[in-house]
């Protein structure tokens, strides 16, 4: 990422076998912890590993283009993010565990709200290859009332969306599962499959949404 990191206090330890950094800053002005490895020579598990801890609001997900989940998700979160790099080849991961207790929750079309300070979390695993994402894997979400798990498909020429795969969803009055594909010519399609659907809330945005001004 092309942000600026400051007010950096590290301390750096020069190996036969590596390059060891710990320390903490500012990234782009949110508070950051560091904890990284370089190994020279690698005979097993990555040739990069750093652990990064930052804490961000509203205003620091917006700076840093995180803020895509719109009006669903308000207040502070703290990341605890590890990236690796193996030691052949172009492909890294990265492996984002995030606190979501201390933030609000919404879930509009579901009818499902979380209010701050009650516990919830979220895991991601990003797939990059010569440091562009090119997948995510693993999405989970966890708090009273949501458990979620997806994984997301990018289409190798444009890395936009291809494709969410919904491996479950239970949310509200719905538990599902299924897969929303994005269309050629535009617009989505959704392949639903669960015990439960409630559509009440999603169409009665739907119709709400398409409502024609009123003077």
């Amino acid at each position: 990422l092309d942000r600026p990191l400051t007010d950096g206090n590290f301390t750096l330890d020069l190996g036969h076998d590596g390059v060891h950094a710990k320390g903490s800053g500012k990234f782009d002005g949110s508070p950051a912890t560091i904890d990284g490895n370089l190994y020279f020579h690698p005979k097993t598990g990555p040739r990069i590993a750093y652990r990064i801890g930052l804490a961000l609001d509203d205003a620091a997900r917006a700076r840093l283009g995180w803020d895509f989940s719109g009006d669903r998700l308000s207040g502070p979160v703290a990341v605890d993010a590890t990236y690796t790099v193996p030691p052949n080849g172009k492909r890294a991961e990265v492996d984002a565990v995030i606190d979501l207790g201390a933030a609000s929750l919404a879930c509009a079309e579901a009818d499902w709200k979380k209010p701050p300070h009650v516990p919830a979390s979220a895991r991601l695993v990003v797939a990059l290859a010569d440091d562009t994402m090119v997948g995510i894997p693993r999405i989970d979400i966890e708090a009273p009332g949501l458990d979620g798990k997806f994984a997301v498909a990018l289409s190798p020429d444009e890395h936009r969306i291809d494709h969410v795969d919904i491996r479950r969803l239970v949310v509200g009055d719905n538990d599902i599962g299924g897969v929303v594909r994005r269309r050629p010519a535009g617009g989505w399609q959704a392949e639903l499959r669960g015990a439960r659907l409630n559509l009440h809330h999603l169409l009665k945005r739907a119709l709400e949404a398409d409502k024609p001004d009123h003077p």
